[in-house]
């Protein structure tokens, strides 16, 4: 069963439709990010450096109820079964995390089962449609706060999809969706690349997601 509403944080913004330098730009790093390509000097790997920048924000006391010692990590299936090769950018972003100390452990407890449309092919998979496409595999160890952890969030259908398969195994736990960017979709509501939020996604009755902010 699907829950009403999950919480969600994010760090950047970026505008997909902006015709401005500034939407330009932020579209640049989002999909540094998605492709995992190398950036900073000397080039290190995109999920490495934006590590890098939220443990810098982190420690200047933003999205504070999000990272800690105590945090189990869980990234993100893609929206295909994995293959041995691929690239899985929410799984590396994972391990950076630990690496810094803003989480605990990182497991890999959530896989794709069968394939949804990627989000850059325009086409909404619901919230229902990604449940039934994922699985939770083996047993997640035991957690008080668990974040689920996407390169990027639009509407949230994944997100809610994933928290409330987790949160079928793991019914004590606190259990978010981090973002490291959000999409703003409007251009005209998109202010600035590092915008760090809080905030909520909701299911709504028709069965499609809202995300707030």
């Amino acid at each position: 069963m699907l829950l009403s509403d999950v919480r969600f944080a994010s760090l950047l913004a970026y505008s997909p439709s902006g015709l401005d330098e500034l939407s330009a730009e932020s579209r640049s790093w989002a999909y540094r990010l998605k492709d995992e390509r190398p950036v900073g000097d000397p080039p290190r790997p995109a999920s490495r450096f934006f590590v890098e920048r939220l443990a810098v924000h982190v420690e200047r006391g933003h999205l504070p109820d999000c990272f800690g010692a105590g945090v189990l990590v869980v990234p993100m299936p893609g929206h295909a079964p994995r293959t041995p090769d691929g690239l899985w950018v929410p799984d590396r972003l994972c391990s950076e995390l630990v690496a810094r100390g803003l989480a605990v452990r990182s497991e890999r407890c959530l896989e794709r089962v069968t394939p949804v449309p990627k989000s850059r092919q325009g086409v909404r998979v619901s919230a229902a449609e990604h449940a039934a496409s994922m699985r939770v595999v083996g047993a997640p160890g035991k957690a008080t706060r668990v974040l689920v952890v996407d390169d990027v969030i639009t509407r949230g259908a994944v997100g809610l999809a994933a928290v409330s398969l987790l949160r079928q195994q793991m019914p004590d736990a606190d259990i978010r969706v981090f973002a490291m960017i959000r999409t703003i979709s409007s251009p005209e509501d998109f202010r600035q690349l590092l915008d760090p939020c809080s905030g909520v996604v909701a299911l709504q009755a028709d069965g499609s997601t809202v995300r707030h902010p």
